[in-house]
């Protein structure tokens, strides 16, 4: 997961508006749920080596680096051969995760290239064990390159959309979905604009009439 904060954070002319914005919800939730660091807003942020701040408290990667060594030694308390997992395939098809095996589950700016989304949150939800934690992120809008993801980016989700693709694999009272973005993040993000480039104030105000990203955790 590292080594995903790492290249997201940099674009070709710097740090990307929309890699900003995903660095440091998935930062907060990752290190709230993975060592009980804590809770409360999760603010765009802010120095050197800063990748987060939830509530008064700055995140910065080796906090994320310490928080998951912990996680790991502790699932190793009960299962020795533990390990932090990349898992390529079809999330829509049964036979790409196993169930009842993960603890956590992050998946960043993917769902837009499933076809079949329903039956994608429905694996996730087959993978977690009891308690576990899917911490995904979706777009709310995207421009179209011509790379070699265009042929198969079908989505672009609402904080509506997303919440209901989750309450029919999860339980409602055990999911959060939250819009983030405004007019100028939009406008920025559509420019190709880095944060280096715009007025960093600016990007923190949410306005969901223009929303950039979509995030949400839903517990097994």
């Amino acid at each position: 997961m590292l080594s995903f904060f790492r290249r997201v954070s940099k674009s070709k002319v710097g740090t990307g508006i929309m890699a900003m914005v995903l660095i440091a919800i998935l930062a907060g939730f990752a290190v709230a749920d993975l060592s009980n660091f804590g809770s409360g807003n999760i603010n765009l942020g802010m120095g050197s080596g800063t990748l987060a701040k939830v509530g008064d408290q700055s995140i910065n990667e080796r906090d994320v680096s310490d928080a998951m060594q912990r996680r790991l030694q502790d699932a190793r308390q009960q299962r020795p051969d533990a390990d932090y997992a990349t898992i390529i395939g079809d999330l829509a098809d049964p036979a790409t995760l196993p169930t009842d095996r993960f603890d956590c589950v992050i998946l960043t700016q993917t769902l837009q290239y499933v076809f079949d989304v329903e039956a994608a949150v429905a694996n996730i939800r087959r993978s977690l064990r009891e308690g576990g934690v899917a911490l995904i992120s979706v777009p709310a809008l995207s421009p179209l390159f011509e790379d070699e993801w265009k042929a198969s980016h079908y989505w672009l989700f609402t904080s509506l959309a997303l919440e209901r693709l989750l309450a029919a694999q999860f339980d409602r009272n055990k999911i959060s979905v939250a819009a983030h973005g405004n007019l100028y993040a939009a406008t920025a993000f559509l420019h190709g604009a880095a944060v280096e480039e715009v007025r960093s104030n600016k990007l923190r105000k949410t306005d969901s009439s223009y929303p950039v990203t979509i995030t949400a955790r839903a517990v097994a």
